[in-house]
């Protein structure tokens, strides 16, 4: 009966996490769902402020919480390791979609694109953004990625593959290719508002310290063969090589 309970949470957040997305691209887009990023009555300015970047902080503290391994340890005194991921995808995706649903809009415009064309073309980079996390995942492993296939093995009474360190193709052109199409389909719009440019931004932010300690523990877990990677690969940017210099600056401090 517990097994077939972690299965049931596995599938149930892997299939939250699949409306998180469709949620979130609606929302960007201000269709589909409740509440757009620019539709709505919001309150006064200060006071939005306070609430959208107090929404994307709590987002981003739980959601690096959740990756800290003192955390996933003290998790494993109460569930199984193998219902871990499930629950990390789980939380992140309910706070993104409440992010949605409480997000005070600043519809000001800051720019807003007329020519047809070029929305069009704007609006086409992000599509491309949004096709790339869904690529990057598959890329890896989506399942593993997702917890499913975690809560699988568990089933079947199997020991879960070790992670392994593996590049391959998004991964030969940036070492976080999710992370480069979650910032295309974020920024890429033709009409950008006040309260869209503070949810890209914030966002932006976490995701860029997030790197710095997900490759904190890459190199932990990996060692000197995922420090050669970080010196051929660019981080985010395709042809935007790293430097040695800046590379080994950062993980001496590690």
């Amino acid at each position: 009966m517990k097994k077939l309970l972690l299965v049931l949470f596995g599938v149930f957040s892997y299939l939250l996490f699949i409306f998180c997305t469709l949620f979130t691209i609606g929302f960007l887009n201000n269709r589909w769902v409740p509440s757009g990023i620019d539709q709505g009555d919001g309150a006064g300015l200060g006071l939005a402020l306070l609430i959208n970047i107090g929404l994307v902080s709590v987002f981003g503290f739980s959601h690096s919480l959740l990756a800290r391994e003192s955390i996933k340890q003290k998790l494993r005194r109460w569930v199984p390791d193998s219902s871990i991921r499930s629950i990390y995808v789980f939380q992140s995706s309910a706070i993104l979609i409440g992010i949605g649903l409480l997000w005070q809009p600043l519809p000001l415009s800051i720019w807003q694109v007329n020519s047809i064309p070029v929305q069009w073309a704007i609006l086409g980079l992000h599509g491309l953004g949004w096709l790339t996390v869904v690529l990057a995942t598959f890329a890896i492993n989506h399942f593993d990625f997702t917890g499913l296939q975690q809560v699988y093995h568990h089933w079947l009474d199997k020991e879960a593959p070790k992670p392994q360190f593996v590049t391959p193709w998004l991964y030969r052109i940036v070492r976080h290719p999710m992370q480069t199409g979650v910032l295309m389909a974020f920024w890429c719009t033709p009409h950008m508002t006040v309260g869209h440019l503070v949810f890209a931004l914030t966002m932006t932010v976490y995701i860029l310290i997030g790197i710095r300690f997900e490759e904190r523990s890459l190199v932990r877990e990996f060692g000197d063969a995922y420090r050669v990677y970080q010196q051929s690969v660019p981080a985010l940017i395709p042809g935007l090589r790293s430097h040695a210099r800046e590379v080994r600056e950062l993980y001496d401090q590690a």
